[in-house]
């Protein structure tokens, strides 16, 4: 497994393209392996007043190809996961961060339901904490701390003609291992739904880490 970083250049009107419209970035991705095509997850993030492109893949991409649409080239590096995944142990805690699709089906008509926090006095019988709560018992880990840090809803055209609805929470916190099995295929797999449009990728740091990188921030 190959996690891979590239700093977005948003002088580049493909890449304000791609930030705004998660089926360009998908197939930026995706033309940047060559073979069969692989499911492969990624997401947009801001740090420190820059987005960077985030990728989480079976094979190494082609970083020329996306620095060449939307990045740029001294920005972007690929690292060997794999060791990463082979170090981590049952009862390890990490900071953690991902953008899910909290989703439910419907009692009677099966039909896919946002799980959207409007305010405080409406809240579901299944909420975006108890969603991520449940996933996370499925996927090796527990919570020890998590926090919404964020929520959109974004709109897009898929091969300009079916329009895609997405409602987007992103969640940081502490996150404790159970189960090594799971919680590796939950890192190489992801979480949740709509991981083709950035959502689903779980990332880990582990406290030492975030620490210091919060105080460099600062």
């Amino acid at each position: 497994m190959y996690l891979s970083r590239i700093k977005i250049n948003t002088d580049k009107s493909l890449a304000l393209k791609a930030i705004a419209n998660p089926e360009i970035t998908h197939g930026i991705i995706e033309n940047s392996f060559s073979g069969e095509r692989r499911r492969n997850l990624w997401r947009i993030d801001d740090l420190q007043g820059s987005k960077y492109l985030l990728l989480m893949s079976e094979v190494k991409p082609n970083l020329e190809f996306i620095v060449e649409k939307i990045g740029f080239q001294e920005e972007a590096v690929s690292k060997d996961y794999g060791l990463a995944l082979q170090n981590i142990v049952a009862g390890s805690h990490f900071y953690f961060k991902i953008i899910g699709n909290p989703v439910k089906r419907g009692r009677d008509t099966h039909r896919i339901i946002p799980l959207i926090k409007r305010n405080e006095k409406n809240i579901d019988d299944e909420s975006e904490e108890t969603w991520l709560e449940r996933k996370a018992g499925l996927n090796g880990f527990s919570l020890r701390y998590s926090k919404v840090t964020a929520r959109d809803t974004i709109k897009f055209s898929k091969n300009q003609q079916t329009k895609i609805t997405i409602h987007r929470v992103t969640y940081e916190g502490i996150l404790e291992v159970t189960e090594i099995k799971s919680f590796i295929n939950a890192l190489m797999n992801g979480i949740g739904r709509e991981k083709a449009y950035g959502c689903g990728m779980l990332t880990i740091m582990t406290i030492e880490e975030n620490t210091c990188q919060n105080q460099s921030a600062e």
